[in-house]
């Protein structure tokens, strides 16, 4: 710290203070000499300026301070070694009246350190009181380096360190010995064992399998585009080792392929007659239609990770809930043929509107001569209530200004050719804007007026319906909507569609009026397109189990019986007279006579089937009736019992005029127990879930 000078105005006083402030202006100067340079002169010079200002300061003259200063200038050129101090030097106090001045301290020997380099000539001040010179201000000098560090302590070693006494006893004198310790217990050394052999070398490592199937990066939280659609499509069907292929059903407007998936082998057979087990039987058909609306693609990831799963060699267990395969896939598609047609409306679906490229809403446009009623008119199309503009007919008015005008658009010949080929035994058409499972009818006349006309087959379509929502998280907690001013009530999230919301020329009635085929236009989210994240993503995870379980009731439900000659055993034809339950359709004999019919749980089929010979007419068959009954309850069929289960399989085999009877009557006679429990499941009455006939139906049964 500097220090501030003050004193008197006499001559004495001032050079006193002006060599006390110097010689205190070098020793702080001193303190910041770098710590690695040596001891220098600078530091005996200024202790030499100290002792110089500190005689003058008790009283000296100025002849005995310069002799002072002399001889320690000449210690610090090196004739006297003079080392510095210890530590800070206090001052003297100051002296008596008349008393001599405190002789000087001797200098103290040198320490042992090296012998620093010769000092250079410092030029000495003139003595005070000469005349004609100018007093030189006082020489500048190295700065000298701070006292040394003592050297550091060696760190103590383990268990040298004591506790400290517990507060109140005396400590024990220093020279009292501590008590011998314990000696530490050694361990005695491991037995010596024998050498364990060496390893043997690891065999080289194998190469890692090529993959079955690449899987394009597909973010579900997005609607992938119509390039990602088809590439994902390509590569899980040719990593499919065959179980899938893939082909375009046609082409839209603007010339993108309809493609369409097949899952499973159409030639493949399996065995379901345990009377015949060595009888093959053809495969079931199901099919899924989505993306007819191309602003309704909430649903287009579940169609297509239910073909990235089904198409897996390994039924794709990533995509299976719990990450393990499942065994209901397995069984599906050891007895069941899948056809998926993803996206019908490539267009609509690029461009994000409803209709396709032409603009014509492609579920109307599949009217045809096999509807019960006439095509609408003009007339009936642009009528307006009165004292409004609302179309008083809206079905009509909807057909008349999107349907397309009676002529068929590009994509809906490609789907009527594909599902006139494919002849699915139940089928599904995917939408989007409400929570419901529709079944036919959706229209009963060409105005839409009438809103209550069941299918034939009521109340299987509705059955069906519950199959699908019953097997949903959600849909079978659907309760309604309001539909034109009017409330419209869902029953387990099931309705008819001319009930719901009437649509003239739709594809379900389109299959019901043309090959007798079931077909449920399934609105899957109440949102068309703009959808959360979390519901894109869950697409697939909440329709997994509806989709599966209907395939597998709907194929199987029901008679699958073969028509066989029992002479020759060759493929027949028949002609079919069903007998009950009244009106319903009768049973279907495809080519390689097959004889197949869905039937409701719990109800009598009966009728009888002419067999007959294609190639040679001039055969004659005796008639051989059926009766059969799906025996287990409505409730039971929805999820638990197994598919393999709810088939009535069967081998007819037909005796030509004039043979042997006994064949085809054992063939076709029923089991006394289940003719019992037949009887009595007609006598009890359905649960209270199950979808209720209309009013009309009531009282045309009763």
């Amino acid at each position: 710290m500097r220090r501030r000078c003050s004193g008197a105005p006499g001559r004495g006083q001032l050079v006193t203070l002006v060599v006390v402030c110097s010689a205190l202006l070098l020793r702080w100067a001193s303190a910041d000499t770098p710590p690695h340079e040596g001891p220098r002169e600078g530091v005996r010079l200024s202790d030499a300026w100290l002792e110089k200002a500190l005689l003058l300061a008790a009283g000296g003259s100025v002849e005995e301070a310069q002799s002072t200063t002399a001889a320690l200038t000449r210690a610090a050129a090196g004739d006297i070694a003079s080392p510095p101090p210890a530590g800070r030097r206090k001052r003297p106090p100051p002296p008596q009246a008349h008393s001599p001045p405190p002789p000087l301290l001797p200098p103290s020997p040198p320490p042992p350190s090296p012998t620093p380099p010769p000092a250079k000539a410092v030029p000495v001040p003139a003595p005070a009181g000469t005349a004609g010179k100018k007093k030189r201000p006082p020489p500048t000098f190295p700065l000298s380096p701070p006292p040394p560090s003592p050297p550091p302590s060696p760190p103590p070693q383990k268990g040298s360190r004591k506790r400290p006494p517990p507060p109140g006893v005396p400590p024990s004198p220093p020279g009292t010995p501590s008590p011998p310790r314990k000696p530490k217990r050694l361990r005695p050394p491991p037995p010596e064992l024998p050498l364990a052999p060496s390893p043997p070398p690891p065999p080289p490592p194998r190469p890692p399998p090529p993959p079955l199937q690449q899987e394009p990066d597909i973010d579900w939280a997005r609607y992938p585009s119509y390039a990602q659609l088809s590439e994902y499509l390509a590569l899980r069907v040719a990593g499919s080792l065959g179980r899938c292929s893939l082909a375009s059903a046609g082409k839209s407007v603007q010339g993108r392929d309809l493609w369409a998936v097949t899952i499973g082998d159409p030639s493949g057979v399996y065995y379901p007659d345990p009377a015949n087990p060595d009888v093959p039987f053809p495969k079931a058909r199901a099919a899924y239609i989505g993306v007819m609306h191309g602003d309704e693609k909430g649903h287009i990831s579940a169609v297509l990770r239910l073909i990235g799963e089904l198409c897996d060699p390994l039924s794709e267990p990533k995509f299976a809930p719990g990450g393990v395969q499942d065994a209901n896939v397995t069984d599906l598609l050891a007895s069941t043929v899948l056809y998926v047609l993803p996206l019908m409306n490539p267009d609509g679906y690029t461009a994000t509107q409803r209709y396709n490229a032409n603009g014509v809403d492609l579920n109307r446009n599949f009217l045809t001569s096999a509807f019960p009623f006439a095509t609408p008119t003009p007339a009936d199309g642009y009528a307006l209530q009165p004292g409004t503009s609302s179309a008083l007919y809206n079905a009509a008015a909807d057909w008349t200004d999107n349907g397309g005008g009676g002529s068929h658009e590009p994509e809906t010949l490609a789907v009527m050719s594909w599902l006139a080929a494919v002849r699915p035994h139940v089928s599904a058409d995917l939408h989007g804007g409400a929570m419901v499972a529709s079944y036919a009818l959706d229209a009963c006349d060409s105005r839409g007026e009438d809103l209550d006309c069941p299918s034939p087959e009521a109340p299987l379509p509705g059955y069906l319906a519950n199959v699908y929502s019953m097997n949903h998280p959600s849909m079978r907690f659907s309760w309604g909507e309001m539909q034109a001013s009017r409330q419209v009530a869902f029953f387990n999230g099931t309705t008819q569609g001319a009930t719901w919301y009437p649509a003239i020329g739709t594809i379900a009635d389109w299959l019901h009026h043309t090959y007798r085929r079931h077909m449920l236009t399934l609105e899957l989210h109440y949102y068309k397109y703009a959808m959360f994240t979390a519901d894109k993503l869950n697409m697939y995870a909440t329709n997994r189990a509806s989709m599966l379980r209907l395939a597998g009731v709907g194929g199987h439900m029901g008679l699958r019986a073969l028509l066989r000659d029992a002479t020759s055993g060759a493929p027949l034809a028949a002609t079919v007279t069903p007998q009950q339950p009244g009106g319903a359709w009768a049973p279907e004999v495809e080519n390689g006579g097959l004889v197949w019919k869905m039937a409701m749980p719990g109800v009598t089929y009966s009728g009888t089937i002419m067999p007959y010979d294609p190639a040679d007419t001039s055969v004659s068959y005796e008639p051989i009736p059926y009766s059969f009954v799906v025996p287990y309850s409505w409730d039971d069929v929805l999820a638990k019992v197994p598919r393999a289960n709810l088939a009535i399989a069967r081998v007819f085999r037909a005796v030509r005029v004039g043979g042997p009877a006994a064949q085809a009557s054992t063939a076709t006679a029923s089991p006394p127990q289940l003719q019992q429990q037949q009887q009595q499941q007609q006598q009890q009455s359905p649960p209270p879930n199950a979808p209720q006939p209309p009013a009309q139906q009531q009282q045309q049964q009763q």
